[in-house]
């Protein structure tokens, strides 16, 4: 991958993006993980510091937690993504499953 000018965690704090700016964005991105998806690849970290910018093109990276469609997710513990950034029901579902006892499906 070229090396990035910024990411959009950095933008995101410097200025205020216009509505055209983000709905621009937003579409390049829903663009970007279709294309990923349809290599049946999914990212499991995309946040604000994982999307870069090259030159005036909007680029996702850091694929360190992908996974392919098919493989074995029947590990209901399997956390994905990073923790800090998990909604609150997948938090809960993480930590329910800790006792087995008691599985959350």
């Amino acid at each position: 991958m070229e090396m990035a000018d910024g990411d959009l965690s950095q933008l995101l704090e410097e200025e205020r993006l216009s509505l055209q700016q983000k709905i621009v964005l937003c579409n390049g991105l829903m663009k970007a993980l279709q294309a990923l998806h349809e290599l049946y690849i999914y990212h499991r970290d995309l946040k604000p510091d994982n999307i870069f910018l090259i030159g005036d093109q909007w680029k996702i990276g850091d694929l360190g937690f992908i996974a392919h469609r098919g493989e074995d997710f029947d590990d209901k513990r399997e956390r994905i993504g990073p923790t800090g950034l998990m909604s609150p029901e997948a938090v809960n579902k993480a930590l329910a499953n800790i006792n087995p006892e008691f599985p959350v499906d």
